[in-house]
């Protein structure tokens, strides 16, 4: 398990940080994520985790060579 302070905005967003993505890997495997999904949970007291299973991804942006 993972975890990261986060500033609460409002009732639906918190704002926060992640892992470098070379740092993610399963533990079961200890393979990369790559570019699968991972789900998130909050805690807003201590170790009480919500169960909302909220899927976030990394992904790459691309690089251009030439903007016309």
């Amino acid at each position: 398990m993972c975890i990261k302070e986060a500033k609460y905005i409002d009732k639906s967003t918190l704002e926060t940080t992640t892992f470098p993505q070379a740092l993610m890997n399963y533990k079961e495997t200890d393979s990369n994520v790559l570019w699968d999904p991972i789900n998130i949970d909050a805690s807003v007291y201590e170790n009480d985790f919500t169960d909302n299973n909220v899927e976030v991804y990394y992904y790459e942006e691309p690089d251009y060579k030439e903007i016309l």
